[in-house]
């Protein structure tokens, strides 16, 4: 552990939350759109991109938002595929979490 250390790991963690929440908030938003579109018989959000933001990190509120306005809950690709997203990234940034650790970076 040093202070160049800390200070990487600090900007490295502030940048990483700033971007896991921006994904989660942008998917939250997209499948409420994307809901209230369904209900107007509007343009629809594609589910390749719902999945795409849920893939890059916006998993866990999207499914969480999906869950609460009732939409895509019988697509298993949602409904089984963002839960598994979002244990993925867990254990990804858990890993490199360990790594860091490690190495002494952290």
């Amino acid at each position: 552990y040093n202070a160049v250390g800390s200070n990487f790991m600090t900007t490295f963690f502030l940048l990483s939350g700033i971007y896991y929440g921006a994904l989660n908030l942008l998917g939250a938003i997209s499948t409420w759109i994307d809901k209230r579109r369904a209900r107007k018989g509007k343009w629809r959000i594609s589910e390749n991109r719902l999945m795409l933001l849920g893939t890059l990190g916006g998993a866990p509120l999207e499914w969480i938002t999906m869950k609460l306005v009732h939409h895509k809950t019988t697509r298993k690709k949602f409904m089984v595929g963002l839960p598994l997203l979002s244990v993925l990234h867990l254990l990804l940034w858990g890993g490199l979490f360990v790594l860091l650790l490690s190495y002494h970076i952290i």
